[in-house]
């Protein structure tokens, strides 16, 4: 039997064998009804602006107050209420009993309720802006601006931006593309490695592994666990991404605007490519151990070694450009991390991500004949968990 129907073979069973099984369909549908609930919920609970009450005392706080209102008016995540009072009684017990939340006195000071909250007061903002920007007025007035000139010109874009490459200085879509697919990709290796882990030692427990090997080399029995798996951990895992971004457009609770495709397609090759890596990883360390309960102290060092590149990634995030940047888009345990991050802020060249995609591919294939060959030194030992040289040297043996 050659190589390909081998792994083939493996592969579809490894599919329509945990496709059927209820882990699978209800981890599926469960995660489905927690992405249903977080999109959906919020918005119910906080539908339509912020409502901000305020008030003020006295004959000088109105022209602060006509700034702050010009300056809600800008934004149309805040609804505003303003009250004002006659006496500074009335106004202190309205902040006490919740009617506003923020008193204006005489255009000079701030009142608020002052107890502890984890909810922001809006109020207090508004009026600390108001009060700001009407001091701004008073020193132009002498140059004819209006009122709505001043508030435009202190919450407006003064200068226009523009980028080398072309792309919108204001659009954060592509940060937010870069982010998300990290934060993703460092999810689903830990998620679904331990499937790849899982699926390995538990083949090897009940010995059907023995009878599987008489037929095939263990690297393409080893190829086509890691590609089953990994085909039905895309698969839910894509599932669950797509319908969230459904989910996001169609309540409106999340304003990403237009996707960029390009940014986009990066991310899913290097999920792919970092998927693959490090399901070898864990694949290989599931061949060393014979017991479930060994499984998860065994993968330590796999994932230490992803939560090191999701460190790494991070600091690539805050600068894209530099040294430790450009050597990770090299190793390939740090690439997938990295190169999509470079790319969505434009600062790697073409011949770096074409370089960093062979290099990880070409590692990948190494790492699996490698783990075969662990795997096959690993094959019939049972109980205790062995060392990587002892199963490597047992490969020689069979």
């Amino acid at each position: 039997m050659n190589s390909w129907k081998s792994i083939s073979l493996v592969w579809r069973r490894e599919v329509t064998e945990r496709a059927r099984s209820k882990v699978f369909m209800v981890g599926t549908a469960a995660t489905l009804l927690i992405i249903t609930a977080i999109f959906v919920i919020p918005p119910l609970i906080n539908a339509g602006p912020d409502k901000v009450a305020i008030g003020h005392v006295g004959a000088k706080s109105e022209p602060i107050i006509a700034t702050v209102q010009l300056l809600a008016a800008t934004d149309d995540g805040v609804e505003l209420s303003i009250t004002a009072f006659d006496g500074l009684a009335a106004a202190e017990a309205a902040i006490e009993d919740g009617t506003i939340e923020a008193l204006l006195v005489d255009g000079e000071e701030l009142v608020t309720l002052g107890q502890g909250s984890f909810s922001s007061n809006n109020g207090s903002r508004l009026l600390q802006e108001g009060a700001s920007t009407h001091a701004v007025e008073q020193l132009v007035v002498d140059t004819g601006m209006t009122s709505e000139q001043v508030v435009d010109l202190l919450t407006g874009s003064t200068l226009k931006a523009r980028t080398l490459s072309g792309v919108d200085a204001d659009d954060p879509t592509r940060e937010i593309v870069a982010y998300a697919g990290l934060m993703l990709m460092y999810i689903a290796i830990l998620m679904y490695g331990t499937w790849t882990l899982a699926g390995v030692t538990e083949e090897k427990t009940n010995r059907v592994v023995e009878i599987l090997v008489s037929t095939m080399e263990p690297w393409q029995l080893l190829t086509g666990k890691v590609t089953g798996i990994g085909t039905l951990a895309i698969f839910q895992f894509g599932l669950t991404i797509i319908y969230g971004l459904v989910l996001s457009r169609v309540t409106g609770s999340l304003d990403l605007g237009d996707i960029p495709l390009d940014s986009a397609g990066m991310v899913v090759l290097w999920f792919v490519l970092g998927f693959a890596i490090y399901s070898v990883m864990f694949a290989g360390v599931g061949a060393l151990v014979s017991r479930a309960e060994d499984a998860s102290s065994a993968s330590t060092p796999v994932t230490i070694a992803a939560v090191g590149s999701f460190m790494i990634s991070i600091v690539t995030l805050n600068d894209p450009s530099g040294l430790t940047a450009k050597i990770a888009t090299f190793v390939p345990f740090t690439a997938p991390y990295v190169v999509p991050v470079r790319y969505a802020l434009d600062a790697i060249a073409w011949w770096e991500v074409v370089a960093a995609a062979l290099l990880t591919a070409a590692t990948a294939y190494l790492m699996i004949r490698v783990a075969g060959r662990i795997y096959r030194g690993a094959l019939l030992s049972y109980g205790a968990r062995l060392k990587l040289r002892q199963a490597w040297s047992g490969a020689n043996d069979q």
